[in-house]
């Protein structure tokens, strides 16, 4: 049996830039992707996408950017259980934390 999802949550639907793909005007980022190639694995299917464009909520974006904290992504999992996780706390600038290690400043450097 087939449901209608987007209708049975309420979402609304809009097109955009390619004008055939349907995004969610409720969710927080939608990307709006072009179909590259398709993988057949016989247990699943890649799809293989190029970003056309990004579509970020105002209530989202911080001096005009997307901000993490502010979308709050969510992670499905099909793992030991089906389960959806949010992103934990941030654990460190970027850039930062990688040039201390190559630097040798923190941790331990890979012999070259």
């Amino acid at each position: 049996m087939k449901y209608d999802k987007v209708a049975a949550c309420g979402f609304t639907v809009f097109y955009a830039k390619l004008k055939t793909v349907p995004l969610i005007e409720q969710c927080p980022v939608n990307l709006e992707c072009r179909l590259v190639q398709k993988v057949d694995f016989k247990t699943h299917v890649l799809c293989i996408g190029q970003i056309e464009e990004v579509h970020v909520s105002d209530d989202c974006l911080t001096n005009g950017k997307p901000d993490v904290e502010k979308i709050r992504p969510l992670v499905f999992t099909s793992g030991v259980e089906y389960a959806y996780f949010g992103l934990g706390a941030r654990l460190a600038s970027g850039y930062k934390v990688g040039k201390k290690l190559v630097n040798g400043k923190e941790g331990h450097r890979q012999k070259s």
